[in-house]
């Protein structure tokens, strides 16, 4: 076997990205004037905040910040679309200017807008993560120190039994629908984003993103009620089963289950609102699988709260 890169870190960027993509999935999070302009210039644009994660790929993520942008500022253009448009469209398509052949009327319209403002896109980006550095360095607790340390110690322990891939695996909660013989493993920790986990690859590299700020989060009662709400529906239990052997696709369990495609939609739509599913993306198909860290966390903490006093 081919010996591994590996990195254990935390990152500037990574973690003023996940804090901006906190603000971004939840409206109640007041959102600091000093970022107003530039989040709500993607925001209303329909760009995706996470999709800029894909920017790490290129650009090495565990420079300074302003490294980061010094970089970002020379990038080739139609590399930073790609990334930006979170890689669904072919790099080809974007060289060419040939939208024609994108068939999905969001997703075309979505690059055209991309494309005709590469100069802005890039100014907003560089406005976000300078002011966000700022906010996030004023912010600091003895807790997110000690959440870096015990997460590197994790990972360093972890590596001595386990392959790197299988340790990405784990720390998803699922089995990687599409994967490679990586060259660069890079595990970094981050304390603001409300995604448990996040994984960025490409042929040479995988990077994952652990939130280790949400283990400590324990369901509320009424989180609960929800979960078993969800979950009684006999076809949504199905559907959980089915994704757990074999990731799929909306298509695919229309067809399996025998139910309208917006029927299925509805139910992983539902699964999606408490995080029991991963969704990974294979072009512009997107594949279903179990999260299993959050269905195992589940069932401990129901457990928790009717045998516990």
């Amino acid at each position: 076997m081919n010996k591994k890169n590996i990195i254990i870190g935390k990152s500037v960027v990574a973690e003023s990205l996940g804090y901006l993509c906190m603000l971004a999935s939840d409206m109640l999070i007041k959102l600091p004037s000093e970022l107003e302009d530039s989040f709500n210039f993607f925001i209303k644009n329909n760009v995706s905040l996470e999709s800029i994660g894909e920017l790490f790929l290129e650009i090495d993520c565990m420079l300074p910040t302003i490294n980061f942008i010094n970089v970002l500022k020379t990038m080739d253009e139609d590399k930073f679309i790609y990334c930006i448009l979170g890689e669904r469209v072919p790099i080809a398509i974007i060289k060419n200017r040939t939208l024609e052949e994108i068939k999905d009327v969001g997703l075309r319209e979505n690059t055209l807008f991309c494309l005709e403002n590469i100069k802005e896109l890039k100014e907003h980006l560089i406005n976000l993560l300078t002011k966000t550095e700022k906010i996030l360095e004023s912010s600091k607790d003895n807790l997110y120190e000690k959440g870096h340390k015990e997460f590197t110690a994790y990972i360093k322990s972890q590596l001595i039994k386990m392959h790197p891939l299988n340790l990405a695996q784990e720390l998803m909660g699922k089995q990687f629908y599409r994967i490679s013989d990586y060259k660069n493993y890079i595990f970094i920790s981050t304390y603001y984003n409300n995604n448990p986990c996040i994984r960025y690859f490409n042929d040479n590299t995988l990077i994952v993103l652990k939130n280790i700020k949400s283990t400590e989060d324990k369901f509320t009662p009424e989180e609960l009620v929800n979960f078993t709400k969800v979950l009684s529906d006999k076809t949504r239990l199905k559907i959980l089963r089915y994704i757990t052997h074999k990731p799929s696709f909306g298509i695919e369990l229309s067809e399996h289950f025998n139910v309208s495609r917006p029927t299925i939609s509805h139910h992983l739509d539902s699964l999606k609102k408490l995080d029991l599913v991963h969704i990974e993306r294979d072009k512009n198909t997107k594949y279903y699988s179990l999260n299993k860290i959050t269905y195992k966390k589940f069932l401990s903490e129901l457990n928790n709260f009717i045998m516990n006093d």
